[in-house]
């Protein structure tokens, strides 16, 4: 079994409310499980605490093909001072197998505010969470089709220098959305994320589990990947594959407080 990358802890599964009925693959584009309304709020690796779900449906080849040309795309403004918001981490918590979804992972996302530069506008900050899955026939690395919540981080007033805020996403795989998948010819797995972080408009950090997906997908991003970042493979091949299910995209502006 493929090895996941980053720090990964498993936490007891929430209570949950009325069953989600299986699914097929023809029905899936149209389901919303009820384990997206689970999760939201990611306080540690051991705990989770109770709030606003993921909401929406598996995602279709159009919302995928979308999250990967805005990965891709030229920037239109260049990165800004460096310094600025950093990420200071960005690890996730995989939850137990229910009976509402195969699999739900949650990452917490941690954004420094640096020690440079004058007031930051909070509302003028975006994150983008984008999972990926790793095609197992193909060994490609694919946007997933699982169900994703946006990160949410309400603040407002002064952000100052040096303070941490904390915002959370979600993941999860709708309870026989696997089963589906592998009859109708396709089977996939969990491989990782990106997270990157923009103010008005100018790119001000990146993270990734695997790091390697920064190579992947960074080629026309305008930035140069961080130090230290893995080699990844080209063409969006997996090398060596991590273990899991899924990927998906979502963006949140700030704004209310901490």
């Amino acid at each position: 079994m493929p090895v996941e990358s980053g720090p990964v802890s498993v936490a007891a599964q929430p209570s949950i409310g009325e069953k989600t009925p299986a699914v097929s693959e023809a029905s899936l584009p149209e389901q919303t499980p009820g384990a997206a309304q689970l999760v939201a709020s990611h306080k540690s690796a051991d705990s989770v605490g109770h709030a606003a779900a993921p909401t929406g449906k598996p995602q279709t080849g159009a919302t995928a093909d979308n999250a990967v040309a805005r990965l891709t795309q030229p920037r239109s403004a260049p990165p800004a001072e460096e310094g600025l918001i950093s990420i200071e981490s960005a690890d996730h918590t995989r939850f137990q197998e229910s009976d509402e979804f195969d699999e739900m992972r949650v990452v917490e996302i941690r954004l420094k505010r640096g020690l440079a530069g004058g007031n930051v506008a909070t509302d003028a900050v975006t994150v983008d969470l984008t999972f990926f899955d790793l095609d197992v026939k193909s060994g490609k690395i694919v946007p997933s089709r699982a169900v994703v919540s946006k990160p949410s981080f309400p603040s407002s007033g002064t952000w100052r220098p040096g303070e941490v805020r904390t915002l959370t996403g979600s993941y999860v795989v709708p309870k026989g959305f696997r089963q589906a998948s592998v009859r109708a010819g396709r089977e996939e797995q969990f491989y990782g994320y990106v997270v990157r972080v923009y103010y008005k408009g100018a790119l001000q950090d990146e993270e990734a589990r695997p790091r390697s997906l920064l190579n992947v997908f960074s080629g026309n991003s305008g930035r140069v990947s961080p130090a230290g970042a893995g080699t990844g493979s080209p063409a969006g091949r997996a090398s060596p594959p991590p273990e899991g299910a899924g990927h998906s995209a979502g963006a949140t502006h700030m704004g209310g407080p901490a």
